[in-house]
């Protein structure tokens, strides 16, 4: 994995515009998903399974 997101995901405005636009670009996959909505994981499959049809945006599930 590239790493972690540096703060990026906690802010739409945080740091240089384009470090911001090369972080979110490297995780555009990553979401939020809420602990009470995972059903179950599999360390050795690398999943998680959840009753969301789709994670959350890092950003609006921060409340910013």
């Amino acid at each position: 994995h590239a790493g972690s997101m540096l703060g990026y995901d906690r802010r739409a405005e945080q740091g240089p515009w384009l470090v911001r636009v090369l972080v979110r670009a490297l995780h555009s996959h990553a979401g939020y998903v809420p602990w009470a909505d995972v059903e179950a994981i599999d360390l050795e499959r690398r999943e998680i399974r959840t009753n969301l049809h789709a994670p959350q945006d890092l950003v609006r599930a921060a409340g910013r």
